[in-house]
């Protein structure tokens, strides 16, 4: 216990968890200018590292952001990236304890629990859930088959997710004798599903879409499609650049043919056709 306490130090202010902070919007509508962090981890078709920063759909949508700011209230934005590694509880956790103008940029599902910890814009993205498999694996064609075709296997998940919770259910329902083996982030679920015909996962959209653009050998069983919690960008709880944010999301941005070509440019001209398969329903 003594050695415990006796890391504490290091534990709490070592950069990993360090408080970050970007201007206020305050403060930016006062001198015109100002400084705002992207927080991201590392997330297909998103928010990928590059040398300088990153890239991806968020990054673009930013982008778009910083425009709108610069239109409507004539503040000049600059931006930083602050990576959170291929972690998803660490990025939560860097956007919870940051401050001021901080964005968490990754596939973060707006739901009810987590606005006790953070400030959500409104949705960027609808998502689907997909239950997927190794390639070798037998297509399912109900989810009536669920107790047969994937009896003795496995489920890898990220815990304190919609996607585990989704697991669970399955679990609950069809395989109660369910092993569910946990990782910190999809990319790993998915490099492990190449390597093993004896797991299944459920995954967000994006990450598919970026396997089916690598040709990877993932397969996705549709009958076990089922529409999700859509995505938002999180901020410190009581951010008040909420109200600004919201007002770019309201202003027409999402049904504007530029959303359609990051989207496309980024996720893929298959991410427009199913995006558009949930709006019908």
């Amino acid at each position: 216990m003594r050695y415990l306490f006796s890391l504490l130090p290091y534990i709490l202010f070592s950069p990993l968890f360090s408080q970050i902070s970007g201007t206020t919007f305050a403060e930016a509508s006062a001198t015109k200018t100002g400084k705002i962090v992207f927080v991201y981890n590392e997330v297909s078709g998103f928010t990928e590292k590059k040398s300088d920063g990153a890239e991806g759909f968020l990054v673009d949508l930013m982008i778009e952001f910083e425009r709108y700011v610069l239109k409507e209230k004539g503040i000049n934005l600059t931006h930083e990236f602050h990576y959170t590694g291929n972690d998803f509880p660490q990025f939560m956790n860097q956007v919870r304890i940051s401050s001021g103008g901080v964005f968490g940029l990754g596939n973060v599902s707006i739901k009810e629990e987590r606005k006790k910890d953070f400030s959500f814009s409104p949705p960027f993205l609808g998502n689907i859930s997909l239950l997927v498999t190794n390639g070798n694996v037998p297509l399912l064609e109900s989810v009536q088959e669920i107790p047969t075709k994937l009896a003795g296997m496995k489920a890898y998940s990220i815990r304190a997710t919609t996607n585990e919770e989704r697991v669970k259910r399955i679990k609950e329902q069809y395989l109660p004798s369910l092993e569910i083996e946990y990782f910190s982030s999809t990319n790993i679920i998915i490099d492990q599903l190449l390597k093993d015909d004896s797991a299944f996962a459920i995954i967000d959209l994006n990450f598919y879409l970026e396997a089916l653009k690598k040709r990877l050998a993932i397969k996705r069983h549709p009958v076990a499609d089922e529409q999700d919690v859509p995505f938002g960008i999180i901020m410190p709880k009581n951010s008040d650049w909420t109200p600004i944010l919201e007002s770019f999301f309201s202003s027409g941005f999402i049904e504007s043919p530029r959303y359609g070509e990051i989207v496309s440019k980024n996720l893929g001209s298959g991410a427009l056709r199913l995006l558009d398969r949930m709006k019908r329903g």
